[in-house]
């Protein structure tokens, strides 16, 4: 979990307050198949992390440790939110965050393959030697669960 608490730290440093344990990996999804494939290949990968009183999407850079700013970040008060909804959709969990004059949709590695994935990567397990706890896949659950309780 060593890149997740760096990245907590980062939220922290940013006035936020993060709840243990509710962040994942995430990417924008498109509705249509031209954007999927599109996406695959960019490499923009997300941490959504839900702290007290917002939801937080953070970009993946060099700097997501060090010197993040909180403009690079997107942020929903949960008293915006009107709705999620999550799907499984293949591999993946489909995100759709619905406020009052938009909706966003996103993609969430499932847990299971997580390790050869993207999300692992970006979770810590691919940039050690050591095999580090993959942070995404221990919170994936109870992440999707209390997303999909957050309703206006």
């Amino acid at each position: 979990m060593a890149k997740e608490k760096k990245i907590e730290t980062v939220i922290k440093e940013m006035g936020f307050t993060p709840k243990e344990g509710r962040a994942i990996v995430v990417k924008y999804q498109s509705d249509n198949l031209s954007g999927k494939i599109a996406s695959f290949f960019s490499g923009n990968y997300y941490v959504l992390l839900i702290s007290e009183d917002e939801i937080v999407l953070v970009p993946f850079s060099n700097s997501v440790t060090t010197n993040i700013k909180k403009k690079e970040s997107l942020v929903l008060p949960l008293s915006e939110i009107e709705s999620i909804s999550i799907k499984e959709t293949g591999l993946n969990y489909t995100i759709d965050i619905k406020t009052a004059d938009s909706s966003i949709l996103l993609s969430a590695q499932q847990k299971e393959l997580s390790d050869w994935r993207m999300s692992g990567y970006y979770a810590g397990v691919a940039n050690s030697v050591f095999k580090l706890e993959n942070w995404h896949a221990a919170n994936l659950d109870r992440t999707l669960k209390e997303l999909s309780t957050i309703k206006k």
